[in-house]
This record gives C-alpha cells, sequence and structure tokens, in this order.
C-alpha cells in the first residue's frame, strides 16, 4: 500500500484575513480529499477567518518576537518539532517570511518546501531585506510556486533562479462561485470597490479618480468595502478626504463584507487601483459574478486578468484623468457594461478550482513521492 503524503502549510495563522492565508485555507481544504493536511500557525488564533475543513489538523506554535531576525531564531526548533511530529512529506511556505524561516527546519526535518510567493518580485525590488530572503529562500526551497508568468521571468531575470526550479499557478475562482454566483446587474448604477484600506491598495487613488469621475455621475455610487479604514496612517484619513471634497455621499465606506454573493452582484462595475499586486483575488471574484473590470496596468496580475476593450480596461499607472475616463465611459454606456460582462464570466471558467488544482496536486505528488524532486 501506497504511504499516505503528509502535506503542511506554515503560515501567520488561521485568524489573518489576508488574501495568501484566505488562497492557503481554500487550497488547504481541497488538498483534504487527497492528503493529510496540517496547518502550522506561529500565531495563536481565537477564531478561524475562513471555512476550514474538519480534517484539517491545526499546530500553533509560538514566538513572542515582533522582528524577523527574532521570529527566524526563536520559530526553528519548534516548526522541526512540529514537522517530525506530523510527519510532513511536504510544506508549503506561505508567503516570503514564512518561507524564509521554513527553510532550515525542513532541511532538518527532511521534508520538501515549496516557497509561495503570493506577490510579485519586480513591485519589492527596493526592500532589501525581502528581496535578499526572496534570493535566498528561491536557492534552497525545492519549487518556487508564483502567481504570473511575468513573475517568473524575473525571478529567473534578476535572481538567476532556474525555470526548473519554478511553478507558475494562479490563483483561482472556487467550484462553488463558479456554479452558484449570479450574473451582476450592470443596469444599477453602483460601482465596487473591495480590499484592504491601505496604502498598498491604492486608496489615495481611489480619492484622485473619484474627484474626477463622481461630480460628472450625480447618480452613481462608488461603494468601498475594506477591512478598516485609514484613519491618519501616513497622514492620509480616508473618510475625512472624502468629507472635505464633498463625496461622502457618494463614495460610501461600508466596512466589511463576509460573503461575496452578498454584495458582488449587487453593483454593475468592479473597480481595483492598488499600487501593485500578486494576481488579485478580488477580480478574478469579480470575474465569476460578471463584473466589467478597470484596473491600473500594475505590475503584476491585472492584464492577466483584463482583456482590455473586452471584459474591463486596463489603465496606464497611475493616469488618473485616464482611469476617471474610461470609469465614466463605461458609467454611461450599459451596453459596452453588458458586453464586457459577458466577457468577464465566460474569462472566469479558465481560473475554475477545476481547471487549477490538477497543478498543485501534481507537483505534490512529485515532491512527496519516493525519488522526488530534491
Amino acid at each position: 500500500m501506497t504511504k499516505p503524503i503528509n502535506v503542511g502549510f506554515f503560515l501567520s495563522s488561521v485568524q489573518d484575513m489576508g488574501g495568501a492565508v484566505r488562497v492557503a485555507v481554500s487550497l488547504a481544504n481541497r488538498m483534504a480529499n487527497d492528503f493529510n493536511v496540517t496547518i502550522i500557525e506561529h500565531v495563536a488564533h481565537q477564531s478561524v477567518a475562513f471555512p476550514l475543513d474538519e480534517r484539517i489538523k491545526i499546530v500553533t506554535i509560538h514566538s513572542d518576537a515582533r522582528r524577523f531576525r527574532e521570529q527566524f531564531t526563536q520559530l526553528r526548533k519548534p516548526l522541526t518539532r512540529a514537522l517530525k511530529e506530523n510527519n510532513i512529506d511536504v510544506l508549503f511556505g506561505i508567503c516570503v517570511e514564512e518561507s524564509a524561516i521554513a527553510l532550515m527546519p525542513c532541511k532538518s526535518a527532511g521534508c520538501k518546501l515549496v516557497f509561495c510567493d503570493h506577490g510579485a518580485l519586480v513591485n519589492q525590488l527596493d526592500d532589501k531585506t525581502t528581496t535578499f530572503l526572496r534570493n535566498a529562500t528561491s536557492k534552497f526551497c525545492n519549487k518556487l510556486v508564483v502567481l504570473t508568468n511575468q513573475t517568473k521571468g524575473d525571478y529567473h531575470r534578476l535572481l538567476h533562479v532556474p525555470n526548473s526550479r519554478m511553478e507558475v499557478v494562479p490563483n483561482w475562482v472556487s467550484n462553488e462561485l463558479l456554479k452558484e454566483a449570479p450574473t451582476c446587474d450592470v443596469t444599477v448604477k453602483r460601482a465596487l470597490w473591495a480590499g484592504r484600506l491601505d496604502h498598498e491598495k491604492g486608496v489615495d487613488h481611489l480619492l484622485e479618480i473619484a474627484k474626477r469621475v463622481m461630480p460628472s455621475h450625480p447618480d452613481w455610487v462608488w461603494d468601498v468595502w475594506g477591512a478598516s479604514v485609514l484613519d491618519g496612517e501616513d497622514g492620509f484619513d480616508l473618510a475625512k478626504e472624502l468629507e472635505v471634497a464633498g463625496l461622502s455621499n457618494q463614495v460610501v465606506l461600508r466596512g466589511r463584507y463576509s460573503r461575496t454573493q452578498d454584495v458582488f452582484p449587487n453593483y454593475a462595475l468592479a473597480t481595483l487601483t492598488s499600487y501593485r499586486e500578486g494576481l488579485p483575488v478580488f477580480l478574478l471574484e469579480a470575474m465569476a459574478y460578471g463584473l466589467p473590470m478597470l484596473s491600473f496596468d500594475v505590475d503584476t496580475g491585472p492584464r492577466d486578468l483584463i482583456m482590455t476593450g473586452v471584459s474591463g480596461y486596463l489603465v496606464k499607472p497611475f493616469d488618473y484623468d485616464q482611469y476617471a475616463q474610461l470609469m465614466g465611459k463605461l458609467m454611461d454606456d450599459v451596453d459596452m457594461r453588458q458586453s464586457f460582462s459577458a466577457a468577464a464570466k465566460h474569462a472566469a471558467q479558465s481560473f475554475g478550482e477545476d481547471a487549477v488544482y490538477p497543478q498543485w496536486k501534481n507537483l505534490v505528488e512529485r515532491l512527496g513521492g519516493k525519488g522526488g524532486i530534491r
């Protein structure tokens, strides 16, 4: 009888509401059908941010360190012990720091490390610490998984990582969402923005675009959904700035949502204003609902999802006037929104769970099997 493969996920905490953890939990849930799955977190959880399959075991290892160097030292022995006690064959390091921390424990425990980079190399090249960790981890992990072909090419060109060490596996749209997501109502005069309300997601861009497009479209509302509001961080307070601009009645801060099906179908347009992305889950989910999309053409992700002029528009970063002009064009043309909606809904199938998951399953079987990749 073939020995079952034990798969581990090393991440911050199952309480973390970040996109990387969300993607990891979705993958862990699906892998529970094929492998023994354990999630190892280094920050204890009080609750679970995303639904977790009951077959998945959660192991918490503790560190009171705040700085990465201290975490790197403090977590080495506990992680090594957790890997050995749970007989982990393949460990997925979720994000850069977790993957770097896992390098030596995986070597000590004799398990394979998959470094899952949910970001984009070129977006953080100026961050010397992050680039150093990416460089070191990509050199010594067993596999590096990135979200786009562009990022794979960047790792090869800039950090000289062999193509044979890398896999490109995009984020997916769940089977449930593909099957059950209703098509949005393109006749409503409401635009959607959703994500963390922080600098990286471009809330300052959102404000500048709103100033240019909303006054000329007084019958439209731009709803902003997010986990928190920037209360003066870096001197920027979105709620206050909207009030000063006289836009509080048109650009509305809605707070958190728990289910996309309660929110996304009620809009006619999806907007992304980020400074940088990996492969944005927000746009993948928008596609499932057939939402026409607008985004700056940042590295990386949006251009992999938006067919400009077909399912939405890619805008030159960070051209507020062009963004506002194209957003206004979509606001004014319901027939265009209908056409873009159909194209987006169709394109979502290419990123469906059943289309993407076999790549993950095959990778685990190659790494975890006898004579696997070393």
